[in-house]
């Protein structure tokens, strides 16, 4: 909700700006007309830059430390072989097929400092990948891997990826976020959380432990 919340006001403030510079470029009382067309350009492109920030951002979701975010079930289809399916609150399930014996789930952080934390700007997280691994050197190397992107929206600029570049905002930072690769087994279930570190997996079954006490 709070990362909609800051998109919709993205939105409405680039409506504002897109409004303005267009009622500057009628406006018969702007003299140098070439001037007013220039400004009013790059006022329109600062809005529409705005409203792309904001398709970016709103696919973030807020979280709390070690509070589950997501769970994951895994079903065993061939050797070697998982359908991972993946329950994200207010979301539809997603499905992935995945080769090997190893399962990692990878996400996007933004965390808020300063002022913006102040006000209640808190972390948010969008899953990036889910991708399988062979237990064994000479298949991870040669047999078929499988890397999947997370269902999400392209706006055709990637705010997450800048903040994780530049410096230019000391009060928002972008990192990355991974699961340990941990083992596939028929009817194992994980829940997935945000720690200190990146993602944690816990397991929720008995057939997740025994997968978790066996690679051990």
């Amino acid at each position: 909700m709070l990362y909609s919340i800051v998109s919709s006001i993205l939105i409405v403030i680039a409506l504002l700006i897109g409004l303005g510079a267009i009622w500057t470029i009628i406006r018969r009382s702007w003299f140098m007309a070439w001037i007013k067309a220039s400004v009013a350009l790059i006022v329109v492109a600062v809005a529409v830059l705005l409203v792309l920030v904001a398709v970016d951002l709103i696919q973030f979701k807020s979280f709390q430390t070690d509070v589950p975010v997501a769970k994951v079930k895994l079903k065993r289809m061939g050797e070697q072989q998982y359908r991972m399916v993946m329950e994200i609150p207010e979301e539809d399930e997603q499905e992935f097929v995945l080769s090997g014996d190893l399962w990692q789930l990878d996400a996007r952080l933004i965390t808020w400092y300063g002022p913006l934390a102040a006000v209640g700007m808190r972390p948010g997280f969008r899953f990036e990948r889910v991708s399988g691994r062979y237990y064994s050197l000479e298949q991870e190397q040669h047999a078929e891997r499988t890397v999947y992107a997370v269902d999400h929206v392209d706006p055709g600029i990637d705010f997450w990826q800048w903040l994780l570049n530049s410096d230019s905002f000391p009060w928002i930072k972008a990192r990355y976020g991974s699961a340990t690769f941990l083992p596939m087994k028929d009817g194992a279930e994980f829940s997935i959380a945000i720690g200190v570190d990146g993602l944690v997996a816990k397991p929720l079954n008995t057939q997740a432990v025994e997968a978790l006490q066996d690679w051990k």
